[in-house]
């Protein structure tokens, strides 16, 4: 099983306790591989986040365990440089979070960011929760398939599905064929909203699983209850083993491949 979208848990302050823990709670629920999405700079609660080269270095001594996507802002003159530097040494891919630096995903620069970031190999995530920051940005599905069209080199991961609008993010994955959705915090989130559950249920059983990634969000929610919920959650769907292995593990290596 593959976790695709996950965080370090700030309040643990430091990068070594940070890594050190999450790895561990990720190893007693059998978790193989974690993509670790880190987020530098100010936070929504406005605490400071790890910075890219720190984690990178505590990241060495767990023989792959963790594919590193290091956090950018495309607004930074250095944007570039940074991630020429970030790729020699050795990063999975380039996360992007639009909410938190509150800009929309098609100006110009966001735009020459994902195009250079597919120019080097690497994949992007970027934040495509619909709460009301994303929509009044402008970041909709529709947007995310415009974005995709103008860069058709890059693997594009839209993270949370787009939230309750995750049937409208379906239609465009599918017109994308270098769009991906992962579906971490909408799962959970909308656990109660019994529309949105049977939307997700429509979503992965129509797409068959393709371009679809599972991943917990930590530490929005405590590790290992994440995942007992998730899988729950999955469970209650009655997916095939075939869509489930795709998104639990198949889709997360293709990304990579």
């Amino acid at each position: 099983m593959i976790d695709s979208l996950c965080h370090l848990d700030l309040k643990l302050e430091t990068v070594h306790r940070a890594v050190a823990e999450l790895h561990e709670k990720a190893k007693s629920v059998k978790v193989a591989t974690i993509f670790l999405c880190n987020l530098p700079g100010r936070q929504f609660d406005g605490s400071e986040g790890f910075k890219n080269e720190a984690v990178l270095a505590e990241l060495q001594q767990y023989d792959g365990f963790f594919k590193f996507f290091a956090g950018v802002d495309p607004d930074e003159n250095t944007t570039f440089k940074n991630i020429e530097k970030l790729k020699e040494h050795g990063v999975s891919g380039i996360k992007l979070h639009p909410r938190l630096h509150k800009y929309n995903i098609e100006t110009q620069y966001c735009i020459k960011t994902v195009k250079f970031a597919g120019e080097l190999g690497l994949p992007v995530i970027i934040c495509g929760f619909m709460d009301g920051l994303n929509l009044k940005l402008g970041n909709t599905p529709d947007a995310f398939g415009r974005l995709a069209d103008k860069c058709p080199e890059t693997k594009i991961v839209m993270a949370h599905a787009g939230g309750h609008k995750i049937v409208d993010s379906m239609m465009i994955m599918k017109s994308c064929p270098n769009l991906y959705l992962d579906i971490s915090f909408t799962l959970l989130y909308y656990r109660a909203c019994p529309r949105v559950m049977q939307d997700m249920k429509y979503v992965l059983e129509s797409s068959r699983g393709k371009k679809i990634l599972w991943g917990t969000d930590y530490p929005d929610r405590p590790y290992a209850k994440t995942i007992r919920l998730s899988m729950m959650e999955l469970r209650k769907m009655k997916l095939s083993p075939e869509i489930k292995g795709k998104i639990l593990e198949e889709n997360s290596l293709e990304l990579l491949d």
